[in-house]
Parts: structure tokens; sequence; C-alpha cells
């Protein structure tokens, strides 16, 4: 690849969550490397991996769920690393809630987005790990984020859980993360079909080289150095707005140190989808990553 200039596509949703590629981007971190990516947004959560098969893109970043589902077919999605260390998904209670508890959603509504099945999943394991019996949890769910957030500003739940970014850039409350009980999950991962990585192994290995180095930088600059390298990407969202979700990422710890997948972690993950019914099995999660793609 030495001289030449590859491509990659990468299929995911316009989001700063995935500031670590778009800085990469930005930076020339890929391009000085000799590969230049293209990002391209999907449809649904449905259209990331229709996207691969139908060659729209070689790269998917979403969940750790969609590869675990492909998981046994001819041509499986293989797992070249992670973008996402922790759920961004927080808990805004309506106002006037002083200190929150989990135990005041015993008997409470709780509004849920139906736009992907992992953020009820992390609920639920927080739920489990404080001692909460989801079944005294009234469940509002099967709405997209935009109506969830219009029902529950009518009046409508409880409690919403919607990611950190949203209910910043919605004005909601800032709300109680997830992450600090639920722990550590793989929560956005990089997947190629199988075919895919046998042609695109050097681009790949590049892509995550890149990663990696944008990783670093994230961590030796400011919320605002990030969010001003970020603006090109995301033209219209309001500087301060962009700084602010950046540094609540930044807080969460929402963005590894490298790439490379954390096995325990995405052994936990997986348990806790298998517990939770979105997964129908356990699948040797070691046989899905790409070589150089994990670390123990």
């Amino acid at each position: 690849m030495k001289g030449t200039i590859s491509s990659l596509t990468v299929v995911c949703s316009h989001n700063l969550i995935y500031a670590p590629q778009y800085v990469a981007a930005e930076l020339d971190l890929f391009r000085n490397r000799g590969v230049t990516v293209q990002f391209i947004a999907p449809a649904s959560i449905y259209d990331l991996s229709e996207a691969l098969q139908d060659n729209r893109a070689h790269v998917l970043l979403g969940n750790l769920w969609i590869p675990l589902v492909y998981a046994g077919r001819s041509d499986p999605l293989r797992i070249l690393g992670q973008s996402n260390q922790q759920c961004h998904q927080v808990l805004v209670p309506r106002a006037g809630i002083a200190k929150f508890a989990w135990s005041m959603l015993r008997g409470a509504t709780l509004v849920v987005p139906a736009n992907a099945p992992t953020p009820l999943v992390a609920a639920r394991t927080v739920m489990s790990l404080v001692g909460l019996d989801f079944n005294q949890v009234n469940l509002l769910t099967g709405f997209n984020t935009a109506d969830s957030i219009r029902l529950f500003g009518d009046g409508i739940g409880d409690f919403l859980l919607v990611d950190a970014q949203t209910a910043i850039m919605e004005n909601l409350s800032a709300g109680v993360p997830i992450a600090p009980l639920l722990g550590r999950v793989p929560w956005s991962v990089y997947c190629v079909r199988e075919s895919t990585a046998h042609l695109k192994m050097e681009e790949i290995l590049v892509f995550r080289q890149a990663l990696n180095e944008s990783l670093q930088w994230i961590r030796e600059h400011s919320a605002s150095e990030v969010s001003e390298v970020l603006a090109p990407r995301f033209p219209g969202v309001a500087r301060e707005v962009r700084t602010s979700v950046v540094d609540r990422l930044r807080r969460l710890d929402l963005w590894p140190s490298q790439a490379e997948l954390d096995l325990g972690e995405a052994e936990y993950w997986q348990d806790a989808m298998v517990r939770f019914g979105i997964l129908a099995r356990r699948v040797p999660l070691r046989d899905l990553v790409l070589e150089g793609g994990s670390r123990l």
C-alpha cells in the first residue's frame, strides 16, 4: 500500500460519541498512513449490517450485539476494535427530585426509546446489581428517541432513559449515568465481514493504528480543543453545546486508551445480553476478533 491511497467506508450513526474516528480524520491520521476514510449514516440500526452485506461500506461501527447476532453465518462479522468503553445512557428524572436513588423506580414508569435494545439491557443489569426487581418498574417503550422525549415532556412517565448527548442537546436534566454501576463494557465496536477482512487487512490495520493515535490525542487535549477539531464534522451544533457534550463524555470515561477490545469486559457484556434476552446464546468471542484486535 506504500505510495498509494486506499479507501475504507465506515457505516455508523453520525454522533459525537464516535469522536475518535472524526478526530483521526480531521488530523489526517488516516490519510497520512495512505488510507482515505469515508463515513456514511445508516437508515436504521438494522441498516448497519445491511450496508456491509450490499457493499455500501467496508466497516460497521455499532454495538457489540450486532456481530454476536451474526455469529455462525457463512460470512460472519469480525471485530477489529472498539470505539467506546462505557455505556453513555443517563436516567433523566422529572424536576423536583433532589437526590436520586434507584429504589425510586419501584412502581414508577420508565420511558425507554426503542431505537436499539442495548440501553434497556444496561438499565436492567444495573437494577439487578442494586437489588431492584424489574417487574416492579412500569416500562413504556416502542417509540423512537424524539417521540419518547416528546411524551416525557408532555408529562408521561417518571424517568426517561436517553444518551448523554441527547440529554444535553435537548436541554434535559443532566441525568444519572448508568456507567458507574454498570462498569466498563465495549458499547461500540468496529467490525467487518470476514471476506472483507481478507481483502482489506492492510487498510484495517492502518485504520486501527490511526484510531489509537487519535485516542491518545484526545486524552492529551482539553474538551474545548477536541470540540474545535470536531467542528467541521458537526457544523450544526453550537460550540458551547459541542464542548459540553465532549466534556460530559470524557467524564463518563467513554473513550478507551486504546482501540483493542478488552475480552473480559466484552464477555461480561455478552452475559448481560444473553441474560436479558437479546441474544439467544453465548458465542466464542475470541473467535470473532481479528488478530491484534483484542487484549485480555
